[in-house]
């Protein structure tokens, strides 16, 4: 696959002989991990040492993260970024 191209929360690949283009939608899993470690986002903002708003920023706005506060982060949570980032094909 190549990446064709990307609007704001979504990335188009190609197949090898340019055709069936299909999207995918970056999606953030954050909330579902700090539900599963019962933190909030002041506290994770501590433990990533970030200010608040950058982790409510990455909840709402995954096509602003910035990749200093995703390290951030997955460094604190002690996940990779996979973990965070999931691509959902808009099939």
């Amino acid at each position: 696959m190549v990446l064709l191209g990307y609007s704001i929360e979504s990335l188009y690949w190609t197949g090898e002989g340019g055709s069936d283009v299909s999207a995918v939608t970056v999606k953030v899993r954050l909330d579902d991990l700090m539900k599963e470690r019962g933190l909030s986002a002041p506290k994770l903002a501590e433990m990533a040492g970030v200010d608040s708003p950058r982790i409510y920023a990455m909840m709402r706005s995954p096509d602003r993260v910035h990749l200093r506060t995703l390290g951030a982060v997955c460094a604190a949570l002690n996940v990779e970024p996979g973990d965070l980032l999931v691509l959902v094909r808009d099939d």
